[in-house]
């Protein structure tokens, strides 16, 4: 039987994360191992996960601890670091597992050890917009197609509810990108670029919950906006490792992160808007952004250039309310 490692980073939950743990260990197919990375949590959410699972003493647990507190990125890290299972499965610790989440994920490997296996999910707290699973159930082989279906929006850039092989990840060198945020939407970049096979399950098997107090602020937006420079470097880079420099698909992602960083400074006006539109050019000096019009610096370029996320706030909402993931440690 495939054996199924759930990773869990642990900060600040303590009200949530009981159901969260309850509905891992509760599954119709329970999972191999559940990791617990407490990520220098300073409330009781270790101990409240702690009296969940004396419930279920025959589950196996391991338990990863920071000595000072990193960021999700850095605990999903440790967690692929300490699994002994054949995939990895992120929960984040105030969400839930559907009952039959495992059961339906793994159902798919009876045929082919798919690189990921992607379930659906349903969203409750807020009707934010989040993007459905768009792609047909079923398979999707070869790198090309699923590189594709990404640009088209046709899976999630959210890293959890995907079953993930854990002799890909370690071939292909996945990591989280630690110190930055927009963590998941450099992951799933890079799965587009290597992942050989992928396996859609259109069954809602993961269950979103967003909390009180976890959208942006517009403080929190500006400091997450100034660091869209090295985002956008970051997703260079891999593309360039994987020498993907030369693949349409490749350049036509580069330029969709590059249009997202931008309407990001859209809710904080015209000038925000400006300054990152300048910001993220800077981080092509030699000219490989040129499906960019020439703007030379005016407004009326600029507009030209991103005619298709203009006005500027209706842009930003419509991007900030598709695609991006909204204020998690």
């Amino acid at each position: 039987m495939t054996k199924v490692s759930v990773i869990i980073p642990v900060y600040r939950v303590e009200s949530q994360i009981a159901d969260c743990i309850r509905s891992v260990c509760s599954q119709s197919r329970p999972p191999y191992e559940i990791i617990l990375v407490d990520d220098a949590t300073d409330d009781g959410s270790m101990a409240a996960a702690d009296r969940v699972l004396a419930e279920f003493p025959e589950q196996r647990v391991l338990r990863q601890v920071h000595p000072e507190n990193r960021g999700i990125s850095a605990a999903r890290n440790t967690g692929m670091d300490a699994a002994t299972g054949d995939y990895f499965l992120f929960v984040d610790s105030d969400d839930e597992l559907a009952p039959d989440c495992l059961e339906r994920l793994t159902a798919p490997l009876s045929q082919k050890a798919w690189d990921m296996v992607i379930g659906d999910y349903t969203v409750s707290g807020k009707d934010l917009g989040f993007p459905p699973l768009e792609g047909v159930e079923g398979p999707v082989e070869g790198n090309p197609a699923i590189r594709l279906d990404y640009l088209r929006g046709r899976w999630y850039v959210m890293a959890w509810n995907k079953l993930l092989r854990a002799d890909y990840v370690r071939s292909a060198g996945l990591r989280f990108a630690e110190g930055l945020p927009y963590e998941d939407n450099i992951m799933s970049l890079d799965i587009a670029l290597t992942a050989g096979s992928m396996y859609i399950v259109k069954a809602p098997t993961y269950f979103y919950k967003i909390r009180e107090g976890s959208l942006i602020t517009g403080r929190k937006r500006q400091a997450m906006m100034e660091k869209w420079p090295a985002v956008l470097e970051r997703c260079r880079r891999s593309i360039r490792e994987r020498n993907a420099e030369t693949d349409r698909t490749a350049n036509s992602l580069l330029q969709w992160y590059f249009r997202l960083g931008v309407a990001e400074a859209a809710p904080l006006g015209r000038e925000a808007f400006l300054q990152q539109y300048h910001r993220l050019r800077g981080v092509f000096p030699d000219g490989r952004m040129r499906f960019l019009l020439a703007s030379h610096g005016h407004w009326g370029g600029i507009r030209r250039d991103l005619h298709w996320i203009l006005p500027a706030k209706i842009a930003g909402i419509r991007f900030e309310r598709r695609y991006f993931r909204h204020g998690r440690h």
